[in-house]
């Protein structure tokens, strides 16, 4: 059962737009348990659909590039990256915490 009360958002656009904001630009005011299950519903599609495929990323040194194919890699995708400078990547993908995973 949903326990969230409506009557709180409509109430005050400033707090609707702060919890909007903190998740995602798109996202609606939920329940602790429904953005729970929202939340878990979306991480196991996610890896459902890259877990068996293969993603190239140009640029994957730094900026958007490096964020895209982290998110793939964290998701399972073998990931192929391509940048100019291979060492310097290098080290900045063996910096992430969970680099011995993927």
């Amino acid at each position: 059962s949903c326990s969230f009360d409506s009557s709180s958002t409509s109430t005050s656009t400033s707090s609707t737009a702060s919890t909007a904001s903190s998740s995602s630009p798109l996202s609606i005011p939920l329940c602790p348990q429904c953005q729970k299950l929202n939340q878990q519903k979306r991480q196991h599609q996610r890896l459902q659909t890259v877990t068996q495929q293969m993603a190239i990323v140009t640029g994957g040194r730094t900026k958007i590039g490096y964020h895209c194919a982290l998110q793939l890699l964290r998701c399972g995708a073998k990931v192929i990256i391509t940048t100019r400078f291979r060492q310097l990547a290098l080290k900045r993908y063996q910096q992430e915490k969970d680099y011995c995973v993927w």
